[in-house]
């Protein structure tokens, strides 16, 4: 099936997914957003999760950060778009999706605790 030029169309168990563990983090950088959907069972490679997000920031639903002072890489964000779209398909989110306006500060704090989400996943899931 072929799509309008520009449009993109949104996989429920890859696209929505990774949206929907960025809105909640705030702030991830690709190894950590990697991370999680791996433990998710969201991902099949590393290079397939990469065309992702580079297919989700052209189409404006992910924000794409380069801090200066961070060692830590390249930073994403949900935009307004994309928090839009999950909130449409129902996705509860009562925080600000206006990441323009928070501080660097910020988002050193949510990096820092990204890791600790993941270890408390990470103990809660059932091994097989």
């Amino acid at each position: 099936m072929r799509y309008r030029t520009g449009t993109i169309a949104l996989s429920d168990t890859q696209d929505y997914p990774l949206l929907r563990r960025v809105l909640h983090c705030g702030f991830a950088t690709s190894a950590q957003q990697y991370e999680f959907l791996k433990l998710d069972y969201c991902v099949s490679s590393r290079n397939a999760f990469d065309n992702r997000v580079r297919r989700l920031v052209k189409h404006g639903l992910l924000v794409r950060y380069e801090f200066s002072d961070m060692n830590r890489g390249v930073v994403y964000s949900v935009s307004e778009a994309g928090a839009s779209e999950l909130i449409g398909r129902g996705e509860y989110y009562a925080g600000n999706i206006d990441r323009r306006k928070q501080p660097n500060r910020h988002v050193h704090h949510t990096l820092e605790l990204n890791p600790l989400a993941l270890f408390d996943s990470r103990r809660k899931r059932p091994t097989r």
